[in-house]
Parts: C-alpha cells; structure tokens; sequence
C-alpha cells in the first residue's frame, strides 16, 4: 500500500490531492453514507424496477453510481455551510467561534 500510494503521488499528484481531500472529509462521507443507506427508500424502489426486467447489473450501477454521488457532493459542500461543518470539522471550525458575542453569552 505505502508503494502505491508513493507511486501515486510522484506520478499522479492531482489524484493525490483528490485522495487527501477525501481523506480529511471521510467523517461527513461516512455519516452521510450511513444515513442515505438507512433512510433512503429509493433503492428498493430501483430494485423492484430493475430486477425484474433488466438483471441486477444495472441496478448495481446505478446505486453505486448515486450513492458516491450523493455522499461526495456532500464532502463537498457541507464545509462551505457555516454552522452545519462546525459539527463535522471541529478542528477547523470549533463552536466556541459561535458562543463569541453577546447574543449568545448568558445575561
């Protein structure tokens, strides 16, 4: 693995820095994958769709496809969304940065 991943970074360097970004945002790919598995009810919906005419070939892809979608588009955006990353990036955007102020300090 350390040899790939050396061969990698002198190789393809714009992977590499995709493959960190990644890497610093696997917590909200994580939580966000957890979440569109348990909660999502349009892979059944595909499933009963698919499966019964095309195979499960398609249907895989499909679901694959959307679910990588799904959670890097998140990746993504959810460090640009400013209360929302403090949970999720603690040490880039602590709370205590939300507390600072009267409207939040008690009286």
């Amino acid at each position: 693995m350390i040899k790939i991943s050396q061969l990698i970074e002198t190789y393809l360097p714009r992977l590499s820095h995709v493959a960190a970004y990644l890497g610093q945002m696997s917590m909200i790919i994580l939580c966000f994958h957890l979440l569109e598995m348990n909660l999502s009810t349009i892979s059944a919906r595909l499933f009963a769709v698919f499966t019964s005419s095309n195979g499960h070939l398609i249907y895989d892809v499909l679901m694959v496809t959307g679910r990588l979608i799904f959670c890097y588009a998140l990746a993504y955006l959810i460090p640009k969304i400013p209360f929302v990353r403090s949970f999720f990036l603690v040490r880039q955007y602590p709370f205590k940065e939300w507390f600072k102020g009267n409207r939040w300090q008690r009286k």
